[in-house]
């Protein structure tokens, strides 16, 4: 037991939130379609296109980070990515001119953070995310790619914002990655990590902490 706090500690004064990336300027935009998950967007053509699960994922990938994701998946999948499964929504938005929630939360993978702002809508126990590697007030870029963002003809109707929080059925005793605590002192860390381990979180979170994206 002593022997596990401390490697919780350790990891947790190690973790580090990287800063957004900044975005390309030398670029034109080119229009991204996705038949597998019922979208198209413009994105630069500097972004490479990392395709995942059948097209349902896709990572866009730009000077060593991933500023752009978008995703369609189910709950467990979702969840076991340490997404925003059960964070509390932002606020409520649009997304291809439907009703959607944004999440704003922060994404780890092993001992690096990201700040994350995800816009989703929900169909079916299913739920299409567009995600942007960013903090508090998208950049002009991300705001175009969120604006010209539409589903395929004949999927709109379909497609509706949840109304609830999408870690509503979400089971007790795993966590999403958090983000670090307020009290970064050796003392404060070391009673999160107490909690986390009579909470019986620490599987759940070191399973969720090392999906290398």
């Amino acid at each position: 037991m002593k022997l596990l706090l401390i490697l919780i500690v350790a990891w947790l004064l190690g973790t580090c939130t990287s800063a957004p990336p900044d975005p390309p300027e030398d670029f034109e935009w080119k229009t991204w379609t996705s038949a597998a998950a019922g979208y198209s967007m413009e994105v630069p053509d500097v972004y490479e296109a990392d395709v995942e699960d059948d097209g349902k994922t896709v990572f866009f990938r730009w000077g060593g980070t991933v500023p752009v994701k978008v995703y369609l998946v189910d709950f467990e999948s979702a969840k076991g990515h340490g997404l925003w499964v059960e964070e509390e929504p932002t606020g409520d938005t649009t997304l291809a001119g439907i009703p959607a929630k944004r999440y704003d939360y922060t994404h780890c993978d092993g001992p690096f953070c990201s700040r994350i702002a995800s816009f989703v809508v929900e169909r079916d126990g299913r739920w299409l995310a567009l995600e942007f590697r960013s903090e508090g007030k998208l950049n002009s870029m991300n705001q175009h790619i969120l604006s010209s963002f539409t589903l395929l003809p004949g999927s709109n109707a379909d497609w509706a914002g949840s109304g609830m929080r999408a870690g509503a059925h979400a089971r007790p005793g795993v966590r999403p990655c958090r983000v670090l605590p307020r009290d970064r002192s050796v003392a404060g860390v070391h009673r999160l990590a107490a909690r986390l381990v009579k909470r019986q979180d620490v599987i759940g979170l070191t399973d969720r902490t090392f999906h290398a994206r």
